[in-house]
């Protein structure tokens, strides 16, 4: 989810966060650990990694100006991928709690939560064909 996306100030909002600065190879947070908040990605990049303990299958590089960890959050489940830093980034942390209350006060955010979670669909359905591709080689 892109923040300069987001209307109605929700960047100013979305700053008022502690930042914090993350070498590379940090993990953000691990596939199957169940979340307690989002990070949103103010420098640097991460990517998303499914299967990091058991075979590694590289996922899509998330950009400065993204929110990570949205699906699991919203569900308060588990995360789907793993959060791993490829630069120097600098990120803020915001707990479940406080994100829920920030979407529940703006439409426009949670537009583009549900923006966010059909990209995320359409991109498992990627990962999907893919493993049927190289089943049926």
């Amino acid at each position: 989810m892109h923040i300069e996306r987001v209307a109605g100030g929700l960047a100013n909002a979305l700053a008022r966060f502690a930042r914090r600065n993350v070498d590379p190879d940090s993990v953000l947070f691990r596939e199957g650990e169940v979340a307690d908040g989002v990070y949103v990605l103010h420098a640097g990049e991460v990517i998303l990694v499914h299967g990091l303990d058991d075979g590694t299958e590289r996922g899509r590089t998330a950009a400065a100006g993204e929110i990570l960890g949205v699906s699991a959050a919203i569900s308060g489940g588990a995360h789907h991928a793993s959060a791993i830093a490829t630069t120097a980034c600098e990120v803020a942390f915001i707990e479940r709690s406080e994100f829920q209350v920030l979407i529940d006060g703006s439409p426009a955010l949670w537009f583009t939560v549900l923006r966010q979670l059909s990209q995320d669909v359409n991109e498992s359905y990627s990962i999907i064909r893919g493993r049927r591709a190289k089943g049926k080689s």
